[in-house]
């Protein structure tokens, strides 16, 4: 299982002597974040550029944001996984702690879709109700 973080791309690169094309500042400062995030355990997924609805005042606009995303192995994959129940040889043997619902809510599949209602019986007619 996977752990993702997702952090903003820098807008512009501060000045850096000897670096004169904005470009360079630019990649130069991408670099730091890239390396700065691997030290940290993250490997690099994408860039995303994704839209953003902001509000200013009485007025809203959409601005794109830009995006770098990051996965690594996530640290308690080993907790997530769920034991087989114990199978002791008698009822007084068995523990009597509750399961932990951690795990098992992780691998939850969703709502169930409802069963149909059974169909009218031939030649019956439902009567509307006043």
């Amino acid at each position: 299982m996977y752990e993702y973080k997702v952090v903003p791309a820098p807008d512009r690169a501060e000045r850096i002597k000897g670096m004169k094309r904005p470009e360079d500042r630019f990649a130069h400062k991408i670099e730091g974040v890239l390396n700065d995030m691997a030290a940290a355990g993250w490997s690099f997924l994408r860039a995303e550029s994704l839209p953003s609805e902001e509000r200013h005042l009485l007025r809203s606009q959409s601005v794109t944001r830009s995006l770098l995303i990051f996965y690594r192995e996530a640290e308690d994959d080993a907790a997530h996984q769920i034991a087989p129940a114990p199978t002791p040889a008698s009822e007084a043997e068995a523990p009597q702690t509750a399961p932990s619902l951690g795990a098992a809510s992780r691998h939850d599949s969703g709502p169930q879709p409802r069963p149909e209602p059974p169909a009218p019986a031939p030649g019956s007619a439902a009567e509307p109700q006043d």
